[in-house]
């Protein structure tokens, strides 16, 4: 069995919620909320469970603690308090700037560890994280403009959410030992 499973469970699960919400946008506020609510606690269900397996390992520990605590606190914000479309489009906006900030952030504090890292991945990390920030501002900007487009963003910030989840891998080495030669 695949160690990473619950990462990529964990990121499909994302796609599948936003797929569900673009699917969704036209149903009624309160479909829309217990359905990507039920979603997202699955998703920080399976983020919990990457936390216990990452344990013993401090940096994946803290990022997969830091999101999988951010999305459960968002799947309670809506169930229990997103009760119109604007709620709704607010709670998922502040999720994703935490989340596009989270994720800057962690590439900036790969960058300063003395493990290798390739950059490859903190630049897809990076664009990704960039992408889901400015999402989250426009649909900030444009949300009372037609609340259907506001859903379908979400739904899409979610898929790319979900695929930068999948694309996850371990990617702390060690660092380099020079062997001496006698």
């Amino acid at each position: 069995m695949n160690k990473h499973l619950s990462n990529y469970l964990y990121g499909a699960l994302i796609i599948v919620t936003g797929i569900i919400l673009i699917a969704l946008q036209a149903q009624p506020i309160n479909s829309i909320r217990y359905t990507i609510a039920i979603c997202i606690i699955a998703c920080a269900a399976i983020g919990i469970t990457t936390v216990v397996k990452s344990e013993n390992r401090k940096v994946r520990f803290s990022y997969h603690m830091l999101h999988a605590g951010a999305i459960l606190i968002y799947s309670i914000a809506l169930l229990f308090a997103a009760f119109s479309i604007e709620q709704f489009i607010l709670f998922s906006a502040v999720y994703f700037v935490f989340y596009s900030f989270s994720e800057i952030t962690f590439c900036f504090w790969l960058f300063n560890l003395k493990s290798q890292v390739g950059v490859h991945f903190l630049i897809q990390r990076f664009i990704t994280s960039f992408l889901v920030g400015i999402g989250a501002i426009v649909l900030l900007s444009y949300s009372n403009a037609n609340e259907n487009t506001a859903l379908m963003g979400i739904g899409i910030l979610l898929i790319l959410t979900g695929i930068n989840a999948l694309l996850y891998k371990p990617i702390m080495r060690p660092p380099e030992v020079p062997v001496l030669l006698s």
